[in-house]
């Protein structure tokens, strides 16, 4: 078909077929209201393009009553908006290769009757990669896709400790959107709940600006491996701590447009090598991690910024192994602040120490554990007020 199509009146339930079917149409199916559809099948093979648009689909079950299952078959490109009852089933199921570009009209769900929608998503059968929006379901329950490349994004409620999404094989993301309210608050972060399990997602990915009016945690505990990178589209903690548990050793937090704590803490227990970026272009793309980090295993600390960069590193006793912190500022300036432990106080006037000795001598005697000292040693005293800048001394242990 090359324009819009209606079939009306359909008297039983029938398979149906969209062939060459140029984008910018409406094909719009209605069944009889004597006939009881729950399950439809839907096979589509060259509909759309990506220059004409997509073809719309529009599915009306006369009985009223909401479809069960959509099976839906793709082939040699399928540029397609499920509308109506096509994108209200309870179980969308999808198979056959090549591009698909899919949506649903109202993301899969509609409020009307106390709520109908997505609850189930199965795209094993299907072999290319898969981004589909189906965050307007809060009553998700499963996803399960194939082995492409694939992003899948979700409504925060149903991230409730009872969705459980396997995203085969590839490179994939799990994406989680806030359906209709465009900003993730503290709470909205704080109450996801992973543990009805996550398995092959590669990328944790926030889709809305997130923005906290208090004290957030992050628990990653349901994936089966934590994911590599954590990526905002902005991020912003307003002076609230910010707590991410469960991460694994290598950890990425990225963000198209800023982040910024404003002053918050960011606690990331568990990983070894952090790195925190923004890739975007202008004022909004800083990274301000200006109310410290903490983290009893970190080692690695990497801050690249495509505009300003603070960092600010105040609290020694929980970065005991952090050995190597580099900042970058591709737009413009970057600040470094670094606080030790704290030391003794000088009393003026008084003479504080007298004399620091340092034995360099291997094996030497005296009681235990001077005599097991065998390996040396230097130590470097590096400061402004050391003449010449460095001083170092040998040492053995």
């Amino acid at each position: 078909s090359r324009s819009n199509l209606d079939v009306l009146n359909v008297g039983q339930a029938t398979d149906i077929g969209l062939q060459n079917v140029l984008g910018n149409t409406e094909f719009y199916f209605e069944y009889d209201t004597d006939v009881v559809v729950e399950e439809q099948n839907l096979t589509a093979d060259k509909v759309g393009s990506q220059g004409s648009g997509p073809v719309w689909f529009d599915l009306w079950t006369g009985n009223l009553e909401y479809l069960t299952t959509l099976n839906l078959d793709v082939s040699n490109g399928v540029y397609l908006v499920l509308d109506e009852d096509a994108n209200w089933a309870e179980n969308l199921n999808i198979t056959g290769s090549g591009i698909l570009k899919l949506a649903g009209a109202d993301d899969f769900y509609t409020s009307a009757d106390g709520g109908h929608g997505l609850v189930n998503l199965n795209s094993t059968g299907y072999t290319g990669d898969l981004n589909l929006d189906v965050s307007g379901s809060p009553i998700l329950e499963s996803v399960l896709t194939g082995e492409g490349n694939d992003r899948i994004v979700v409504n925060n409620l149903s991230v409730d400790g009872n969705l459980s999404v396997d995203l085969g094989g590839g490179e994939n993301t799990l994406a989680i959107n806030d359906h209709g309210g465009g900003i993730l608050n503290h709470n909205e972060i704080s109450n996801l709940d992973f543990t009805g399990g996550v398995t092959n997602v590669q990328t944790l990915e926030f889709v809305d600006y997130v923005r906290f009016w208090n004290d957030a945690t992050l628990d990653l505990d349901g994936f089966d491996v934590p994911p590599a990178t954590i990526q905002f589209s902005d991020f912003y903690a307003g002076g609230n701590d910010f707590a991410i548990l469960k991460a694994g050793a290598d950890l990425l937090l990225t963000s198209t447009e800023e982040i910024e704590f404003g002053g918050g803490k960011l606690t990331v227990d568990g990983v070894v090598n952090l790195t925190v970026e923004t890739t975007g272009v202008g004022i909004d793309s800083d990274v301000r991690l200006d109310g410290s980090v903490s983290s009893t295993t970190l080692e690695t600390l990497t801050v690249n910024a495509a505009d300003d960069a603070d960092v600010e590193l105040d609290t020694p006793a929980q970065l005991t192994k952090l050995t190597d912190v580099s900042v970058n500022a591709a737009g413009d300036d970057a600040t470094l602040v670094i606080t030790g432990n704290a030391g003794v106080r000088q009393i003026l006037g008084v003479q504080q120490v007298e004399t620091i000795t340092v034995d360099v001598t291997a094996g030497a005697a005296g009681p235990f554990p001077l005599f097991n000292r065998t390996s040396a040693g230097t130590v470097a005293l590096n400061s402004s007020d050391i003449i010449g800048g460095v001083l170092t001394a040998g040492y053995s242990t």
